[in-house]
């Protein structure tokens, strides 16, 4: 669903030649939210990020096979001291993180 060249198509395309399960790809959008109004409009399903989702739209099956992740980071300017929300912000992203709890 994804357009070639997006970070979201490549790790799709990377995982599923690795595990060998070829995508005959129907259509091609440029944004995750145009892919989650095509299937809420009736135009079958569409792999997309677990933070694009919206149940209250569509119905949510997660891709068991294969693991797809995409890496995130965190940035700051450099010099800059953190705000105390920011602070908080950081502190629990590190405690999800070390917990591996992603959900």
């Amino acid at each position: 669903m994804p357009v070639r060249d997006t970070g979201n198509r490549l790790l799709i395309d990377e995982a599923m030649a690795s595990a060998r399960m070829p995508l005959v790809w129907t259509y091609e959008v440029g944004r995750s939210t145009t892919a989650l109004d095509l299937v809420a409009d009736g135009f079958r399903a569409a792999l997309l990020p677990q933070s694009s989702m919206n149940a209250d739209r569509v119905a949510i099956c997660e891709l068991q096979t294969p693991n797809i992740a995409r890496p995130i980071g965190l940035l700051s300017r450099l010099g800059q001291g953190y705000s105390p929300a920011v602070t908080v912000f950081k502190a629990e992203i590190h405690k999800v993180a070390a917990a591996g709890d992603f959900t």
